[in-house]
C-alpha cells in the first residue's frame, strides 16, 4: 500500500507526486481512521499517551496495549499559534504534553498511564526520579504542577518510534472552535463542597494509617510503638475514641489525609492570619503537625501575599562621612507651599544650608542656580538627589559630568534614603509656615532663619555649619574650633547611636531569590520577581515574570514562598476524595518555608562606602552558594535592644547665648 511513498525516499530518486502517491496517501488515511486500526476504549487495559511537537504544530495520540499489540483509540494535532511558535524546542515538546492531557483528560484522569516523549530531558523535569529543577523556566514548573494532578510514568522514545510525528507536521487548522474547551460531566461539578462527618467517615475507611488506629481504639493498643507515623496517636491513645465512624480526640476531629488540604482551604476561606487560622482549626479538626499544614497555607496563598503589608524596615545605613566639607551635597524641591517653590541644598558635611526661591523646576533653572552656588563654593564631587524629571534628564547629567561631580539617585519612592534632603526640607518648610503665620516677608524670615541656623551648633557634627565650611563664624563672639578626628568620632557615636535606636530588620536577598516587589502605578500592590542583581547596599535589581526589571529598596520587597504557585485542587460529588487529597498533597514538601528569615554574618561597626561602585554593566553580581540550598531554614535571632521601641536618646542642655531663638 506505501511502496509508492517509500520510492520517493530512495537516494537518487527524483520527487514525482504522482497520482499512485496521491492514491496511495487517501488509503492509507482511510485506514488509520478505519475499524482496521483504531479501537474503542477499554477500562481494563493499559492506557499510552505519545505526544510530540514540531515548529508548526503539536500531536498526541492515545492508545492502548493489547495481545495483538499497541492499538490506537484516538488521534489529536492542532497549529501553533504565533506566539508559541516563538518558544523554546523544550516549551514546545512540554506543550504537546499538556495539549494531550487536556484532550484526554476524561480518559486519564484517575488511571495510570504510561507517558511517551522524545525530548529526553522532559523524562527527568516531569518524572518521579529526580523532582522538578529549581532553576527550571516558571512555565515548566506551572505545567509540572499541573501533571502531578496524574498518575503517569514518563518514558523517552526515539522519533523513529514516536507514532505522535506525523500529527504534529500535519496539524490541523485552527478555527474558532477549536479555542473552545471540551465540555465534559466535571465541568459541572461544584467549585467547592463543605466537608460533612460523612465524608470524614467515608475517608477514614480508606485511610491506611487510621484504619490501623480504628483497630487499635477498638481491640486495645500495643505496650509499644515503633512507627513514627503512629508514636502521634499511640501518646494520645487514651484520649481517642469513635464516634459515627470518625476518630475523635476530645471535641476534635481527625480529618483523614485525602481531606486535608480540602480542610485546609475552608480553614483559610476568610484569608485570616496564621495566628488565628491555628486558633480556629484547633477547635475543630486535628491531625499530626497540622500548625505546619497551616502555616504552609497561610505562606503559600497568593491573595494574602499581594494584599500584604510592606516588611519591617530595615536597619539604618548612614551615608559616609566625608572630612572635606562641600564633597556631598544632597538637593530636593520645597514646594509648592504657599505660592512659592524653592530648590534646597544641604552639605552632608558641614550642614550648610541653602534655600533658592525658583519659579520654573526644569533642568535649566537647576543649572542656573547650581552654577551661581558652584561659583561661591566651589565643585563639590558628589550629588545626590531623587529620580525627579529635572535631575534624571540629559542636560542636567552633562552639566555634571562636564563639572566632574559624581550624581547618585536614591531609590524611588523611598525618600528617607535621601534622609538629609528631606530633613533639611522640612525645617525650611516650618519657618515659611511660622513666617505666614506671623504676617512677615517669607523671604526675610527665611533668610533669618538661615543665617541663624548656619551660626547655631549642630547636634551630630558638634559645630556650626560656618564653621566647618568656612572656618569662621558668622558676627558670634565664640569660637569653638574642634579638629577633623573629633568631629568624626562625634558623628560616628552620634550614627551608631542613631541605628541603634532606630531598630529594624536587616534582611539580604541572593541572586535568583524568589521576591514580592512593591508594584508601583499597578493593580496589584505587590508583585512577583526574582532578584537580578544588586545596586548600592540597599537597593536591589528585580526581574518581574514579564521579564521587566525594576529597582526597588530593601524595605519594598518581601522573601516570596515557592508554594505561592500551588493552588488547592477542586473536588466534587464525582471525585474520589483520597485521590484527589493524594494527588494535591504530592506537589508539597516537607520543608517549610520562613519568608522572614535573613542572614547577616554580624553587623557593621565601622562606615561602609556607600554607594557602591557598580560593575562595566551597572549592576553588582551577587555570588551565591550552591551549598546552603541543603541546609533547613532556620529563624534569625532577634537583634539586640530590636524589642525596645523607645528612644534612649539622652538630650543636652540648651546653650545659650544671651538672646533666645524661635
Amino acid at each position: 500500500m506505501l511502496a509508492p511513498l517509500y520510492k520517493l525516499l530512495k537516494v537518487g530518486s527524483k520527487y514525482d507526486w504522482s497520482s499512485q502517491c496521491h492514491s496511495a496517501f487517501q488509503e492509507v488515511k482511510k485506514v488509520l481512521a478505519s475499524s482496521e486500526v483504531l479501537m474503542h476504549y477499554s477500562a481494563e487495559l493499559p492506557l499510552v499517551l505519545t505526544a510530540d511537537a514540531s515548529g508548526v504544530g503539536v500531536g498526541a495520540v492515545l492508545s492502548q496495549v493489547t495481545a495483538a499489540g499497541e492499538r490506537p483509540v484516538a488521534y489529536a494535532s492542532r497549529s501553533l499559534t504565533s506566539a508559541e511558535r516563538n518558544y523554546s524546542q523544550i516549551d514546545r515538546e512540554a506543550l504537546a504534553i499538556i495539549y494531550g492531557i487536556r484532550k484526554y483528560h476524561q480518559y486519564l484522569y484517575g488511571r495510570k498511564f504510561i507517558l511517551r516523549t522524545d525530548h529526553k530531558p522532559l523524562t527527568y523535569i516531569f518524572g518521579d526520579k529526580v523532582g522538578i529543577p529549581v532553576m527550571s523556566a516558571s512555565r515548566l514548573q506551572r505545567w509540572a504542577v499541573l501533571l502531578s494532578g496524574y498518575n503517569y510514568d514518563i518514558e523517552y522514545v526515539s522519533s523513529k518510534k514516536n507514532c505522535a510525528d506525523a500529527l504534529s507536521r500535519l496539524p490541523s487548522k485552527v478555527t474558532n472552535d477549536s479555542a473552545v474547551k471540551e465540555v465534559t460531566y466535571v465541568n459541572f461539578v461544584e467549585n467547592f463542597l463543605p466537608i460533612t462527618n460523612y465524608d470524614v467517615s467515608k475517608a477514614t475507611f480508606k485511610d491506611v494509617r487510621l484504619s490501623k488506629i480504628k483497630v487499635y481504639i477498638e481491640s486495645g493498643w500495643p505496650h509499644f510503638c515503633n512507627d513514627d507515623d503512629l508514636k502521634p496517636f499511640f501518646i494520645r491513645r487514651n484520649e481517642l475514641y469513635i464516634e459515627g465512624g470518625c476518630i475523635m480526640w476530645g471535641y476534635r476531629m481527625i480529618i483523614p489525609q485525602s481531606l486535608r488540604q480540602i480542610i485546609l482551604k475552608q480553614l483559610h476561606s476568610s484569608h485570616m492570619g496564621i495566628v488565628k487560622t491555628k486558633s480556629w482549626a484547633r477547635s475543630y479538626v486535628w491531625w499530626p503537625r497540622i500548625d505546619d499544614d497551616v502555616e504552609t497555607m497561610c505562606r503559600s496563598c497568593e491573595t494574602c501575599a499581594l494584599e500584604a503589608d510592606a516588611p519591617p524596615h530595615s536597619v539604618p545605613q548612614h551615608w559616609p562621612y566625608l572630612p572635606q566639607p562641600w564633597t556631598r551635597l544632597h538637593i530636593d524641591f520645597l514646594g509648592p507651599l504657599k505660592g512659592k517653590t524653592f530648590l534646597i541644598l544641604v552639605d552632608s558635611t558641614s550642614k550648610w544650608l541653602e534655600a533658592f526661591e525658583t519659579k520654573h523646576t526644569n533642568a535649566s533653572a537647576i543649572i542656573k542656580i547650581l552654577r551661581t552656588t558652584f561659583a561661591r563654593f566651589g565643585l563639590p564631587a558628589e550629588l545626590v538627589s531623587d529620580q525627579g524629571p529635572p535631575f534624571t534628564s540629559r542636560e542636567f547629567s552633562e552639566f555634571l559630568k562636564l563639572n566632574g561631580i559624581k550624581q547618585s539617585f536614591s531609590p524611588v519612592y523611598h525618600p528617607s534614603s535621601n534622609g538629609a534632603a528631606e530633613n533639611a526640607v522640612k525645617l525650611c518648610k516650618r519657618a515659611i509656615k511660622k513666617a505666614h503665620r506671623d504676617k512677615v516677608d517669607i523671604d526675610a524670615a527665611l533668610q533669618t532663619f538661615l543665617l541663624t541656623y548656619r551660626n547655631t551648633i549642630h547636634s551630630t557634627t558638634g559645630e556650626t555649619p560656618a564653621m566647618i565650611l568656612q572656618k569662621r563664624r558668622l558676627r558670634s563672639r565664640f569660637d569653638l574650633l574642634r579638629n577633623d578626628r573629633a568631629i568624626i568620632d562625634r558623628i560616628r557615636v552620634a550614627q551608631d547611636r542613631q541605628a541603634q535606636n532606630a531598630g529594624g530588620v536587616r534582611r539580604l536577598f541572593e541572586q535568583g531569590d524568589m521576591v514580592w516587589a512593591r508594584g508601583y502605578g499597578q493593580q496589584d500592590k505587590w508583585v512577583k520577581g526574582q532578584v537580578h542583581g544588586r545596586e548600592g547596599s540597599r537597593r536591589y535589581i528585580v526581574e518581574g515574570d514579564g521579564g521587566q526589571f525594576i529597582k526597588r529598596h530593601v524595605d519594598q520587597i518581601r522573601h516570596r514562598s515557592r508554594f505561592s504557585d500551588v493552588t488547592c485542587p477542586d473536588i466534587g460529588p464525582g471525585d474520589s476524595a483520597a485521590s484527589v487529597g493524594e494527588n494535591a498533597m504530592s506537589s508539597l514538601g516537607d520543608e517549610v518555608v520562613d519568608e522572614s528569615r535573613d542572614d547577616f554574618s554580624q553587623q557593621h561597626k565601622e562606615p561602609v562606602d556607600f554607594p557602591l561602585q557598580a560593575k562595566d554593566n551597572g549592576i553588582e553580581p551577587l555570588v551565591r552558594d550552591d551549598s546552603a540550598n541543603n541546609k533547613s531554614p532556620t529563624l534569625c535571632s532577634p537583634l539586640p535592644g530590636a524589642s525596645e521601641l523607645r528612644p534612649k536618646r539622652e538630650r543636652k542642655p540648651v546653650v545659650r547665648y544671651g538672646f533666645e531663638f524661635d
